[in-house]
């Protein structure tokens, strides 16, 4: 499979499986019009249907109105009667007999919990899908099985759905927020008071000892004070100028 097709199916099956949590083992319900589709086309469904949605399981089933549809066209469709005999068959619950297309659209209305994929070549049957949001369609064309994309009533609930959680956390903060001032616990303008650090010294540890000089004796010679000069004063050298 080309890797941009394969990114294609990967980018759908992820907007199900985000949006109506649709994940594998994938259960694909299909009528004799598709069952047909793809005995013309030599596909093998079990094989390349698990490889088409990225190596996942696959489930196939038919309902007791496509079963009981391929028994009454007769030889044109023997071929799709046998593949559908292969599925397993879903009991019908509606009260009167319907037509394949029919079958399925009901089914496709009251599906809350098993998250069918519908696999068909009928367009009345596609066109009534399209109004049901969640619903995935495979078809097939040009020799090959493809995976419609989400139609436009499924992005539409998406978004609401989108919305919707959006709207809601809004509200969860709003009470909580309620909650919180009815408590005081909003507004509380209560301060905590930071301890003042105190100036600590040195540490003992990594001050040296101070070292204590030692200091020689003096000598003798040393001991003698130096006698200092006397000096006279101007007046006394004068005098002494005019006795000479």
């Amino acid at each position: 499979m080309k890797i941009q097709r394969y990114k294609r199916v990967r980018r759908i099956l992820n907007f199900y499986k985000n949006n109506f949590h649709i994940s594998h083992p994938y259960k694909i319900v299909a009528d004799g019009t598709f069952l047909k589709a793809a005995l013309d086309n030599k596909i093998n469904l079990r094989e390349q249907m698990s490889v088409y949605l990225g190596n996942q399981e696959c489930q196939f089933f038919v309902t007791e109105c496509v079963v009981r549809e391929l028994q009454s066209l007769g030889a044109p469709l023997k071929g799709a009667l046998s593949i559908a005999r292969e599925y397993k068959s879903l009991k019908c619950k509606h009260p009167r007999l319907l037509t394949a297309s029919q079958c399925l659209h009901n089914l496709a209305k009251k599906d809350k919990q098993e998250k069918y994929f519908f696999a068909t070549q009928d367009q009345i049957l596609t066109e009534n899908l399209h109004r049901i949001p969640g619903k995935p369609l495979l078809f097939i064309k040009y020799n090959a099985i493809l995976l419609e994309k989400p139609t436009e009533m499924s992005e539409a609930t998406k978004n609401e759905q989108s919305e919707a959680k959006l709207n809601f956390e809004g509200v969860q903060k709003e009470n909580l927020q309620n909650l919180l001032k009815k408590n005081d616990l909003l507004n509380d303008k209560t301060e905590i008071k930071k301890k003042r650090r105190k100036i600590k010294g040195p540490n003992p540890l990594s001050c040296k000892k101070k070292k204590i000089k030692f200091v020689p004796p003096l000598s003798e010679s040393d001991a003698k004070k130096r006698k200092r000069k006397r000096i006279k004063n101007e007046n006394s050298i004068k005098k002494a100028k005019f006795d000479t």
